[in-house]
C-alpha cells in the first residue's frame, strides 16, 4: 500500500502562480486524471534569474492542489 502511494501515470511541467508575483516552474504528477503531487522543477541552467532563486516554489503553491480538489 505504501509503495503505491506516490505512483503516478505521467508528470507534466506547469507554472505555479497562486496570486503572487512569481511564476515558479513546477512539476505535477497525475494519476487517474487527478494531480496528486507537485514539486519544484530543478532547472537552474534554464532560468533567467539568479541561481540563488532556484529551485523556486513555496508552500502556498504546493497546497493549491488540495484547495483545488477540496
Amino acid at each position: 500500500l505504501y509503495r503505491d502511494q506516490y505512483a503516478y501515470d505521467y508528470k507534466a511541467r506547469t507554472i505555479c502562480s497562486p496570486n503572487c508575483t512569481h511564476s515558479c516552474d513546477t512539476t505535477i504528477f497525475v494519476r487517474d486524471g487527478v494531480a496528486i503531487r507537485a514539486e519544484q522543477s530543478y532547472n537552474t541552467q534554464l532560468a533567467d534569474v539568479d541561481v540563488s532563486w532556484n529551485p523556486r516554489g513555496c508552500l502556498k503553491g504546493f497546497t493549491m492542489i488540495r484547495r483545488f480538489y477540496g
